[in-house]
């Protein structure tokens, strides 16, 4: 176990945040991921998956020419204000599963995946970063892994994953490659949040080492 990891309580400089703050575990420091405990409400949760319930479609993978079905994933998803901040509210029922794969769409050792032109065509950039929140507990199996790290993230209802998935370049963070284990009891919902390159790009703090993980945002 790393000790340089902690678990802490993080207030920002939300005003909000100083009445209730947020507990945040960190997973692994380069490239940083951490595990924010109890930040979303039940009642909140109950309307996503209102929302999403009869919404949901086989998900599907953009292969460059069409949109398609894929044995790679084994879920049903919705979206949330497509056009504008996209929220992707996925389900994956017993035996689904995601396998390994990276939320970035280009990077210098494998060109471009077959998504990349699209967004960036379409004025998003990259994937710099998600945000993944679980709806629910499970009751066997659907932990989020990262296999490169040796990391394992449980479904725990309420709580939210982040991390980084590009370096200080623009590179792609290779070792951010992540699966969704299969589903072997229950049901597994979770909801995706993707911040894109292009609208971050004056936000973050520029390195001089290329190579560099990006900084921890708290």
């Amino acid at each position: 176990m790393d000790s340089q990891l902690r678990c802490r309580y993080y207030k920002g400089q939300d005003g909000f945040l100083a009445l209730q703050q947020i507990k945040l575990e960190e997973m692994n420091l380069k490239p940083y991921i951490i595990v924010m405990h109890d930040v979303v409400q039940d009642k909140d949760i109950e309307k996503l998956m209102e929302f999403a319930e009869p919404r949901l479609e086989r998900s599907t993978t953009y292969n460059g020419s069409e949109v398609m079905p894929t044995p790679q994933r084994t879920s049903s998803t919705a979206w949330l204000n497509e056009d504008e901040a996209p929220i992707a509210l996925a389900n994956y029922g017993t035996g689904g599963h995601f396998l390994p794969h990276h939320d970035f769409f280009q990077d210098s050792l494998n060109a471009y995946n077959s998504s990349a032109d699209y967004y960036l065509q379409h004025g998003r950039g990259d994937r710099i970063a998600t945000l993944m929140i679980y709806m629910t507990d499970v009751e066997a199996g659907g932990a989020t892994v990262f296999p490169s790290l040796g990391i394992r993230l449980t479904p725990k209802k309420g709580d939210a994953a982040f991390w980084w998935n590009l370096k200080a370049s623009g590179e792609g963070e290779r070792l951010t490659m992540h699966a969704g284990c299969p589903v072997l009891y229950g049901s597994k919902w979770i909801a995706n949040k993707w911040f894109w390159s292009y609208s971050s790009v004056f936000r973050l703090p520029c390195s001089t080492d290329r190579n560099a993980s990006l900084a921890p945002l708290v």
